[in-house]
């Protein structure tokens, strides 16, 4: 049955139109990782090759990639929206908000401008937080910002996971290192 699933879903993305898809995915020279390239705004940043799911979303202006790493594991999202009315600020309430109704003791672990090692311009925002898994929960969220457009990526999981497991730090920082806007 699982087998069914896949050229059916195959069928399916491929009768999508061009428009309701964000970025395109492109091969990098290490397999454990894509190159996801968006066209509007107009960047391109590293995302692991080994998530178990990738999800793109674009709902009233935004954009959004989604990469789920199985049943509570981390997840990594990739945003992006360009509007005069949109602001840092506005970005990091929404990247809490939605951990709000579970995120208790919030500690804010990071709120600053960061330069990348490629030398973009970013601000970094982390948080840890109770919740109710009894697993201290975090998140890292960098924005990027030029004129009026902005991009972010965010990583969601638990601390115990980002500080053990090595994969998950380096895609995190990779991801926010290779990030790079096109235009």
């Amino acid at each position: 049955m699982g087998k069914k699933i896949i050229p059916i879903f195959t069928v399916l993305i491929l009768l999508l139109p061009a428009s309701a898809l964000a970025g395109t995915f492109y091969q990098h020279e290490n397999s454990s990782y894509y190159w996801y390239v968006v066209d509007d705004p107009h960047f391109e940043v590293v995302v692991p090759s080994t998530a178990e799911g990738y999800l793109e979303r674009e709902l009233f202006g935004l954009s959004t990639l989604e990469l789920f790493f199985g049943t509570g594991g981390p997840q990594f999202v990739v945003g992006s929206v360009t509007s005069p009315s949109v602001t840092i600020g506005k970005i990091k309430s929404m990247a809490l908000s939605q951990w709000e109704h579970v995120f208790t003791n919030v500690k804010v672990e990071a709120d600053r401008k960061i330069t990348t090692s490629n030398g973009t311009s970013a601000y970094f925002y982390a948080v840890t937080a109770s919740n109710p898994s009894a697993k201290q929960g975090m998140m890292r969220l960098v924005i990027f910002q030029q004129g009026n457009s902005f991009a972010y990526v965010m990583l969601s999981c638990y601390s115990s996971d980002y500080n053990s497991n090595t994969t998950l730090r380096n895609q995190w920082i990779r991801a926010v290192n290779d990030f790079k806007w096109l235009d």
